[in-house]
C-alpha cells in the first residue's frame, strides 16, 4: 500500500472523480442537450473565470462548513477557485462586461468546487448548468424559471420533486429576533430542530412567536399545508402575503423552512430532487439585491443551477 507522499500515484483526493470514457461521453452529450435547450429559450452562453477574488465568493457563502478552495497569487492577493457561478455572472453584468441591454438572459455550463471535509459524502467538484436572468421585470419570472428547470430535467426522462420556500417569509418571521441569533436560528429552522429552536429563543420571544417558530418548520406539503399555515399566521399580514403568493406556484411541496441561511436570496426559492438520489439536483430563486452589491444600482435577478454531474449518472 502506498502511504504518505506516495499516495498521489494511485489515489485522487476525496470528493473528486476521474470520468471514464463512457462517463465522459454521457456528461458531454447531456451538456450539449442542455446547451441546445437553453439557446432555444433565448439564453446566451458565457464562461466565468475559474479563479476570482476570495471576497467575491464570501458574499454567497451558505455554510461555514463548506469553505472555498483558497490560493494566493505572487503578490499575496487571496483568490479562490469558483464555488458559485451566480455571483460571478451578476458581478460581470454589474461591471458592464455583458452589455447594457436589459433584460439580460445568460447561461453557463462549467464546473464548480467546494472544499468539503473528508467523510461528509459530498462532491467537491461538479459540473453545473445554470441560468441568470437580470433586469427582468416580468411578474411571472419566478414561475418561468421554475418551469424551465422542470423542462430540462424532464427532457432527460427524469422527474423531479420541487420544494418551494420564500426568504421573505423567514425575514418577516425573524423580524423581532436579535440579529446575532438569526443565522443559527435559520439553520435550526431548516433542520426542523424544534428543541434547538425553543432553547435558542427561550426568554427572547413571546409565547405566540415561540409557537410560530416551533410549529411552522413542521408544516409542509401540498395546498393543505398552506391552509394550515394561513390559520397559524393569521395575525401577521407579511406572512400571509407570502403564503398567498405561494398558491400561484403549482406542482411543488411547500416548505418555508427551506432556506438554510439568510443569504443573497431575497424572495421565492426552490430545490429539486430526483428519485433514488439524496443530493439536491437543482437550486434556484430570486436574488434582487445581489446586483446592487457590485454596482450600487438596483436590478432584479433570478436563476438556477442544475447539477449535470448527478443527472449524467442517472440517465
Amino acid at each position: 500500500m502506498l502511504t504518505g507522499n506516495d499516495k498521489y500515484r494511485s489515489w485522487i483526493p476525496h470528493g473528486f472523480n476521474f470520468l471514464s470514457v463512457k462517463e465522459t461521453e454521457s456528461l458531454t452529450t447531456l451538456s450539449d442537450t442542455v446547451r441546445k435547450s437553453l439557446k432555444k429559450n433565448q439564453y446566451m452562453e458565457v464562461i466565468p473565470p475559474s479563479l476570482d477574488f476570495y471576497r467575491t465568493f464570501q458574499i454567497t457563502a451558505r455554510q461555514s462548513s463548506d469553505p472555498v478552495f483558497e490560493v494566493r497569487d505572487a503578490s499575496g492577493e487571496v483568490l479562490a477557485v469558483r464555488s458559485d457561478l451566480t455571483v460571478q455572472v451578476v458581478k460581470a453584468a454589474a461591471a458592464g462586461r455583458l452589455g447594457k441591454d436589459r433584460p439580460l438572459n445568460v447561461f453557463y455550463i462549467q464546473p464548480v468546487f467546494h472544499d468539503r471535509t473528508w467523510g461528509a459524502g459530498n462532491r467537491r467538484e461538479m459540473v453545473q448548468a445554470g441560468i441568470e436572468s437580470i433586469g427582468n421585470q416580468d411578474p411571472d419570472r419566478f414561475l418561468k424559471i421554475l418551469s424551465l428547470a422542470s423542462e430540462l430535467i424532464h427532457n432527460n426522462r427524469l422527474e423531479a420533486k420541487f420544494l418551494y420556500g420564500d426568504v421573505r417569509f423567514l425575514n418577516a418571521l425573524f423580524e423581532t429576533i436579535p440579529e446575532n441569533l438569526r443565522s443559527p436560528l435559520s439553520e435550526a429552522f431548516h433542520l426542523k430542530d424544534t428543541y434547538k429552536i425553543r432553547s435558542m429563543i427561550k426568554g427572547v420571544c413571546s409565547s405566540e412567536l415561540t409557537d410560530l417558530l416551533t410549529e411552522v418548520p413542521l408544516i409542509f406539503g401540498d395546498h393543505r399545508a398552506l391552509d394550515e399555515l394561513e390559520f397559524l399566521c393569521k395575525k401577521n399580514e407579511n406572512l400571509l402575503s407570502c403564503i398567498r403568493e405561494a398558491r400561484k406556484v403549482p406542482n411543488v411541496i411547500y416548505d418555508f423552512s427551506l432556506v438554510r441561511e439568510l443569504t443573497y436570496y431575497t424572495g421565492p426559492v426552490f430545490e429539486g430532487y430526483i428519485e433514488n438520489c439524496r443530493e439536491t439536483v437543482i437550486t434556484g430563486g430570486v436574488y434582487d439585491s445581489l446586483y446592487e452589491q457590485f454596482s450600487g444600482e438596483s436590478q432584479t435577478a433570478c436563476g438556477f443551477a442544475l447539477n449535470l454531474s448527478i443527472i449524467s449518472e442517472q440517465i
